[in-house]
């Protein structure tokens, strides 16, 4: 990768790239670090493997078959930046601007400090999540984020556990839009679309199949939904379609996660292979699942404004020749997610067995907790109450951070 990645201390947009932090077939993530006003962005840059070469910072493509390719590709990057830029929901990764340059184009986002869903699975010894009250914790905020898109008319289409972070509050977020696409776009796909065979219902890998619609995502949901509770992904539709021996397995006889028989049924419901056996929507999605609420959250705060693009002139992919400038003694540290303090919210998913579940706060951002005490504390808590909870403190689980206070 450090031949085909930007060298470290290059500038995009006043930001000096720090590090890689995610490769796809498409792009290139990396981390950003303004040293003025000492803020952290995620920068995507668009670099089709297969296509594009690099001529120092410069993205080059020689064959003459592959640019008129790779400037459509381009132009949908752009587009997809600009529909991205107007979401707003704490569980969706922020997307500020897009930004030309090095012949390619730089997509600047919210830098979300924690890991993917993936790399939480991979550190478990089963490779699923620990409880039902996890489950909720993770997969309630993200059924609530693809909602939200599908009501702004977009799919995802591209969802899978590589795609969803948790940060250090044990937020979810869902990342990585680079297959969005407008509902009214239909089955007219980019050639540069591949989908996550894994992940991926019939319709993405046939050519004249269905219509993308918002049961193409709820496939795709279910399917991380069944991986985080199997430990393995579901057999792939590919060959479940041609009736291949590793069919379809239900996910009751595949769960190392306790839960109740309608979770089960609708992470059947959403794997069906024909489109209108699924749920049509992610609400519908919810009821089964019996995730509480549903309704849109708040947007998250507003984050600082990017550069203005007049600032940026000349400053794409220039190596600073002089010392970076310093920040001024006013000039805010990056915050790190502290696990302090309170926090006031209603309860939206309880065990009252294990005492984990999962509050809502006002601003609509969920988080776990966990270990509630004794059994009379526990006995206070309910679905739909408001309660306050203190933090564990630093040493705390970054799934499970508060406990309710006594």
């Amino acid at each position: 990768m450090s031949g085909i990645a930007l060298q470290s201390g290059l500038r995009i947009a006043g930001y000096e790239i720090k590090r890689v932090i995610g490769t796809g077939g498409f792009g290139i993530t990396y981390e950003g670090f303004n040293p003025v006003t000492a803020n952290r962005v995620a920068i995507k840059e668009f670099f089709p493997k297969g296509i594009a070469s690099r001529a120092g910072a410069t993205i080059v493509v020689t064959d003459e078959r592959d640019k008129e390719i790779f400037a459509k590709a381009l132009t949908k990057f752009e587009e997809a930046t600009s529909w991205l830029c107007k979401l707003s929901h704490p569980n969706i990764v922020k997307v500020h601007d897009y930004i030309p340059g090095n012949r390619t184009g730089y997509m600047l986002m919210e830098f979300v400090d924690g890991e993917t869903l993936r790399g939480r699975l991979d550190r478990t010894g089963t490779k699923a999540l620990s409880s039902a009250a996890e489950f909720a914790s993770v997969f309630a905020p993200v059924a609530d984020a693809l909602g939200y898109v599908h009501g702004r008319g977009l799919l995802h289409r591209d969802l899978s556990p590589d795609n969803i972070m948790i940060d250090r509050r044990a937020r979810p977020v869902l990342i990585d839009f680079g297959a969005i696409r407008d509902m009214d776009a239909g089955r007219r796909v980019s050639t540069l679309v591949v989908a996550r065979e894994a992940y991926a219902p019939p319709e993405q890998l046939i050519p004249d199949g269905p219509e993308h619609r918002p049961y193409t995502d709820i496939y795709a949901l279910s399917a991380t939904m069944y991986e985080a509770i199997a430990g393995e992904p579901p057999a792939r539709s590919s060959n479940r379609m041609w009736g291949r021996a590793d069919g379809y397995v239900p996910i009751a006889r595949k769960a190392r996660v306790g839960g109740p028989p309608q979770m089960y049924d609708a992470i059947d419901r959403g794997l069906a292979l024909n489109p209108q056996e699924r749920p049509q929507t992610v609400g519908e999605l919810q009821a089964m699942l019996g995730f509480v609420g549903g309704a849109e959250p708040p947007p998250a705060p507003k984050p600082p404004p990017p550069i203005p693009r007049a600032a940026l002139k000349g400053r794409v992919g220039v190596k600073p020749s002089g010392p970076a400038p310093q920040a001024s003694p006013s000039a805010p540290a990056p915050v790190q997610p502290a696990m302090q303090g309170s926090l006031r919210g209603k309860i939206v998913a309880f065990d009252p067995q294990s005492g984990a579940g999962v509050i809502q706060s006002a601003d609509g951002m969920r988080f776990g907790f966990t270990r509630a005490g004794v059994v009379e504390l526990r006995a206070r808590l309910a679905v739909g109450k408001e309660v306050e909870f203190i933090a564990m403190g630093a040493g705390a689980s970054a799934v499970e951070p508060f406990i309710p206070r006594r």
